[in-house]
């Protein structure tokens, strides 16, 4: 098989383990970017990756890529690729653009040359267009343009890479899966060791981490791809993917526990559970997180805290500082992460943060606190 050039694409801050990832696919000269990983491998290390990646967002090939200093220079030789090697006639195709460039400072406009010049190659042999589709089309395709430099790739993934399927409820401000599988990773967490998420919403931390804890790949969770669309799609390779998935698997017990103030999220939560057998093992719990405790003497904790007033919790401030006390007094011997982008309210925790780790959530910065968690004060006595 032909080397492909491709692009995983991520959250900043998850670049790592996406090349990690990246190479476990079998990928070759890996170089890490800003929220992105460029990597060359074949089809299968293509569809390997959106089977198998926890934190990619996307992965995308490259069809071809030129510089243009006009937008009759983008249209022509966006028209000069031989399309009909991408996409058939009566297939339905999208376009997205990105663009930094004082040439090109419209991306809709980008996109519209583009979408026009396919059109028009399909036009010039059939004498008819390809319809564009902007909701689940057959083939999407994405344009990048720094300055003078454009490239055209084909999305391979299709549907962004965290919607798993098993998440059909949520509440106001979900965490992206992949970025809850990013913190689970960046959290050490062990399958051996107990997991408590005390502001757990619809779960997706604990559903992440059953995941990883069973190596359970995410392409087993019955989604479609991208490249199932296209021409030359192997179905007997992505089979056999799935079957060395499914052997991979892990029959381990794990011990996960959710909790949250709001019963409507349990309710979520245990719909969301019910959507694959895979997390039997989880358990949710409608509780104030004062009033979590804990009869092991050392685990993780992980939280996605509220951020926002408007998420009617209250006194932020003072929320913050009661997740501090309840940490330090119910759960010593634990090591505890606590993301938020509230970095402000962070300062209320209450405890030294051993580590911290810039993040993003929703293009928002945010914060990764790790907290070790002890009886008593780590104060060493002063002999008189």
């Amino acid at each position: 098989m032909s080397e492909l050039k491709l692009i995983a694409k991520t959250f900043a801050g998850l670049e790592d383990i996406v090349a990690r990832e990246v190479r476990e696919a079998g990928g070759k000269k890996i170089k890490i970017k800003r929220r992105a990983v460029s990597f060359e491998g074949d089809l299968e290390v293509m569809y390997r990756m959106n089977f198998s990646s926890r934190c990619a967002l996307a992965v995308l090939m490259e069809v071809k890529q030129f510089y243009a200093n006009s937008a009759d220079d983008l249209y022509r030789k966006t028209r000069d690729i031989n399309w009909s090697n991408h996409m058939m006639l009566d297939q339905t195709f999208s376009i997205h653009a990105t663009t930094y460039s004082e040439v090109f400072s419209h991306s809709k406009f980008a996109a519209l040359k583009v979408k026009d010049a396919i059109a028009d190659f399909f036009r010039d042999i059939y004498g008819q267009r390809p319809n564009v589709r902007v909701d689940h089309p057959d083939v999407r395709i994405e344009l990048h343009i720094s300055d003078n430099r454009c490239t055209l790739l084909l999305n391979s993934s299709g549907e962004a890479l965290f919607k798993r399927g098993y998440r059909e409820r949520t509440g106001k401000a979900p965490m992206n899966e992949c970025l809850a599988a990013g913190i689970v990773q960046l959290s050490e967490y062990r399958s051996s060791e107990p997991l408590v998420d005390f502001a757990c919403g619809s779960g997706t931390i604990l559903f992440e981490a059953c995941l990883i804890a069973k190596n359970v790949a995410p392409g087993l969770l019955g989604r479609r791809y991208g490249f199932e669309n296209w021409l030359g799609f192997q179905s007997k390779l992505l089979e056999q993917i799935k079957s060395d998935a499914q052997n991979a698997i892990q029959s381990v017990s794990v011990n996960l526990k959710g909790y949250d103030i709001d019963r409507k999220m349990i309710l979520f939560c245990r719909h969301n559970k019910s959507n694959s057998a895979f997390f039997e093992d989880i358990r949710f719990y409608q509780s104030d997180l004062r009033n979590v405790e804990t009869e092991k003497e050392s685990g993780l904790i992980i939280s996605n805290l509220p951020f926002d007033e408007r998420l009617k919790v209250g006194n932020l401030n003072r929320l913050y500082e009661d997740i501090g006390t309840t940490m330090k007094h119910h759960f010593p011997g634990f090591r505890g992460y606590l993301f938020s982008s509230n970095i402000e309210a962070l300062k209320c925790i209450g405890l030294k943060p051993t580590l911290k780790m810039q993040l993003f959530s929703g293009g928002i910065k945010a914060s990764l606190r790790r907290y070790d968690l002890y009886k008593g004060s780590k104060r060493p006595n002063k002999s008189k």
